[in-house]
Order: structure tokens, then C-alpha cells, then sequence
């Protein structure tokens, strides 16, 4: 530990002796801060982690798992993988008690990947399929990147390629919805890995420059480590050796910056050891593979039988028959202990059954659009059959309008015409008849004249009655 980390970590430890916020006021934002040390100084984050836990009340909460799984992953950081396993099932369990299913997966998930450094295959597999199980209803695109690359992960490691790089290619695209550096570095470089290893050796290089760029560009020396390994053996394989020199350099300017029992660490030194051993630097080599041995808690991420292959090439290299005999017995022994077939089995099975969840989910999606489209369709009729009917309302309402109108029209008509009719009665045949009463009552007895006044108002009481008459009745008058 150099002074800057020395510094830092009793600089952290003097803060983490002072109380936290109470549990009531340990929220999200504490718990962001108390993560951010686990890649810069894992120490200091488990020590953060156990005085909020020890203030918080014993009932499980979500926060209780969020902190459970921060100190699991600094104890992952730090190599202690059995103090890892045993925080990440904590954190589990307390997701579990209060129904959080995004803490249940995250911790599933982180469960996962240390139980398959531990080399521990088949637990690593029951996390996975209870993970995605869970995913099914839930959506959190940073949680499925990270379990689909860790399936991957684990398809590469049995040699099954093509299934590594389906599931890695979907993990990396899950990741692209995320801005979690971490986990897009991780998919990506599982991505460049399996492309590399399944033949398509440009594009897996490419795949690798790519997240090594996003990687020095956040200056995080844990993500760098970890970028550096995969380009390293993949140029190693197609016989580069100023790329591997200038990757392992690269390397090595960081190498103390970080935890040297971390997976970033021993991922770089197992890389290392295989280059030294093609390079006939055998002894420089097998320190590198009992320094990994000898570490506490810690687990390679190559198989520990070929680990164990390694070794005897190098003690073969260095003409130490006997200890390479030891060494091949060791890899055989182990190699006879893992039961391959039975993991195969479950390997398939998880595959049958993810592929056959993602068919269910696409059915399950396509009977939702139907059920969409039925629905759409039925509002529409629905819209159209009530628009009809308030066209029909409207229409009859506005006829019912119009004939009130025109029989309001024609009774005005009646009324006036009924007006004309008096005034006429009144002006015209009243006044003919009281000129008849006057000239009787003057005693004028001019007959001709009286008759042609009667005539006169004849005429008019007749003309005034054919106006009276239906239009069809005046034809025969």
C-alpha cells in the first residue's frame, strides 16, 4: 500500500470513527457515498458499511441490503470471497423479507460471479436461473446486463462459444440502456473475450480497444486492470508480442493501485504468467502462480485444474520432472472432481430455459398488441357508433327545428292573411253596405244606383270567399 493509499484509508478510518446519521436518515445518498470507496479503497467501505449497519435497527429494510451487498463487493474487491458470499446472502435475505426484487437480483447477481471465481460452477448457476427468473418481472436493464455477461462468462469457460457470444451480445446491448461504466466494461470485454475465443478475432480485438478507451477515460485503475488482461492473451494468441509487452506494461503502472488478491489483480497476473511461460521466463512465471495460491481466500479465474497444468509446464521448463509430475497429478485430481457433465447438463438447461422465457415473453407481447389492437378497434366502432347516433340526434333535432319553423311560418301566414281579410271585410264590404243603410235612410230610391251598390258588395263578399277557399276548390267556382 503505497503513502497516498495509506493516507486515504486513515483519513477515511478517523471519519468512519465518527457516527453516522441515524438509521432513519441513512438514505440513498449516504449509501452512494459509502459505495464509492469500494473501488478506490474497499478497506475503508467495509468499515464505512459495518458502522451504518451497527446503527441500524435489526429488522431487514432495503437500505440493510444495499449496505450488506456494498461490503460484499469490497470484500470481493479485496479477494476475501467467503466473507463476500456470506454479505451477499445476507443482502439477499433481507431483500427477500421486504419483497425488494431489484435488491434480490443484485445480490443474486453479485452471488453469482463470486460463486463462479470460486470455481463453485453449479452455485453459481442456481443464483442465475433464480435471478432471471425474477427478471421477468421487472425491468432493470444495468441488473439483467450484468447476470446475461455472467452467463456468458461461464458459457466461455466450457468451451461452448457461440452461446457465450449470444448471451454476451445481449448483455452488452442491455448495458448500452445503462450509464453503469462498470457494467457496460464488464459486457463489453466478455463480448471481445468470446468473439476472440470463438474465431472472429477482429472484431473482438475491436470490441476490446473500445472498452480499454472508455475504461482509461474514466481513470479508474480497477476497470483499467481489468480491460488489460483480455487484449493481452488475445494478442499473445495471434502473435504479437509488442502489443502483449506494451498491454503488460500498461498493466503494471497500475497494478499497485489496486487490491492484489482483487479479481482485476489476479486476472492481470494469471495473464502475465502465461505470457512469461511462452517466453521461457519459467521460474518468473511460478512465482506468479504461487503468489496467486498462497493468497487467502483467493480463486484464479482460469479452472484450477489447467492453473495446475500451467505449473507443470513450467516446472517441465525448468527440467524439475518430478515436481511437473506432481503438478499434472494435482490438475487430474481436480479435473476428476468437477463432474463437467453434470454442469453441462445444467448449462443447457439454463439455456433452454432462458430462450424458452424470451419465446414466452415474445408471445406474451404479441398477444398484449392484439389485445392493443382489439381494444383500439373496439373504441373506434365504439366512437363511431356514438358519433352516428348523436348525427342521427342532432339531425332529427335539427328537422323537428325546421318543421316547427314552418308551421310557426305558416301560422304567420294565417294570421296575416286572416288580418287582410278583416281589413278588406271592414274597408270594403262594411263600408258598401253602410252606403246602402245611408242612401235607404235619406229616402233616395234610385233604383239602378241601389242596385249596382248591392252588385258592388256582392262581388266583393264573393271575391273575399274564393280567397277563403282551398286552392282545389277554386277550379270549379
Amino acid at each position: 500500500m503505497n503513502r497516498t493509499k495509506t493516507f486515504l484509508f486513515f483519513l477515511t478510518l478517523l471519519s468512519a470513527v465518527a457516527p453516522l446519521p441515524l438509521a432513519a436518515q441513512i438514505d440513498e445518498e449516504t449509501i452512494q457515498h459509502i459505495d464509492s470507496y469500494v473501488n478506490v479503497n474497499p478497506d475503508s467501505a467495509v468499515i464505512l458499511c459495518n458502522n451504518a449497519l451497527a446503527q441500524m435497527p435489526a429488522k431487514a429494510s432495503s437500505h440493510k441490503s444495499y449496505l450488506l451487498a456494498i461490503r460484499g463487493n469490497a470484500h470481493f474487491t479485496l479477494g476475501d470471497n467467503a466473507a463476500a458470499i456470506a454479505d451477499f446472502k445476507a443482502s439477499f435475505r433481507a431483500a427477500e423479507e421486504v419483497a425488494d426484487t431489484t435488491a434480490c437480483v443484485n445480490a443474486l447477481s453479485d452471488l453469482g460471479v463470486t460463486y463462479r471465481v470460486n470455481q463453485q460452477t453449479d452455485s453459481a448457476l442456481i443464483c442465475y436461473k433464480q435471478a432471471l427468473a425474477m427478471l421477468q418481472s421487472s425491468d432493470s436493464p444495468d441488473l439483467e446486463a450484468s447476470i446475461l455477461t455472467s452467463i456468458a462468462v461461464l458459457f466461455a469457460n466450457q468451451a461452448r462459444l457461440d452461446e457465450a457470444v449470444s448471451f454476451a451480445e445481449k448483455g452488452l446491448e442491455k448495458a448500452r440502456l445503462t450509464d453503469d461504466i462498470q457494467t457496460q466494461i464488464y459486457a463489453a470485454s466478455s463480448l471481445g473475450s468470446a468473439l476472440f475465443l470463438a474465431g472472429h478475432h477482429e472484431r473482438g480485438l475491436q470490441t476490446q480497444r473500445y472498452i480499454i478507451g472508455v475504461a482509461e477515460k474514466k481513470g479508474i485503475p480497477r476497470y483499467m486492470l481489468k480491460t488489460y488482461a483480455p487484449i493481452i492473451a488475445m494478442h499473445n494468441r495471434l502473435g504479437h508480442p509488442d502489443s502483449v509487452r506494451y498491454y503488460i506494461d500498461r498493466g503494471n503502472a497500475v497494478l499497485d493501485k489496486v487490491p492484489e488478491a482483487s479479481v482485476e489483480s489476479i486476472g492481470f497476473l494469471e495473464q502475465s504468467f502465461v505470457i512469461l511461460t511462452d517466453m521461457g521466463r519459467y521460474r518468473e512465471s511460478l512465482d506468479i502462480q504461487k503468489k496467486i495460491l498462497a493468497m487467502q481466500d483467493s480463486r484464479p479465474f482460469i479452472p484450477l485444474d489447467r492453473l495446475w497444468q500451467r505449473i507443470a509446464l513450467n516446472y517441465k521448463g525448468l527440467g524439475d520432472i518430478e515436481k511437473m509430475d506432481e503438478a499434472y497429478q494435482t490438475a487430474i485430481a481436480i479435473a476428476d472432481s468437477i463432474h463437467q457433465s453434470d454442469i453441462n447438463d445444467q448449462i443447457s438447461d439454463l439455456n433452454i430455459r432462458y430462450h424458452t422465457a424470451e419465446k414466452e415473453l415474445a408471445i406474451a407481447n404479441l398477444q398484449a398488441e392484439k389485445s392493443r389492437r382489439d381494444t383500439i378497434i373496439a373504441l373506434i366502432t365504439a366512437g363511431v357508433i356514438i358519433a352516428s347516433l348523436l348525427l342521427i340526434i342532432y339531425l332529427r333535432a335539427r328537422r323537428r327545428k325546421i318543421e316547427v319553423e314552418n308551421i310557426r311560418a305558416r301560422l304567420d301566414g294565417i294570421e296575416q292573411e286572416r288580418g287582410r281579410l278583416a281589413h278588406e271585410l271592414h274597408d270594403g264590404v262594411c263600408n258598401d253596405l253602410l252606403g246602402i243603410e245611408l242612401t235607404l235612410a235619406a229616402g233616395r230610391c234610385d233604383t239602378g244606383e241601389l242596385s249596382e251598390m248591392i252588385r258592388t258588395t256582392r262581388n266583393e263578399v264573393r271575391s273575399i270567399s274564393h280567397e277563403l277557399l282551398p286552392l282545389a276548390s277554386t277550379a270549379f267556382l
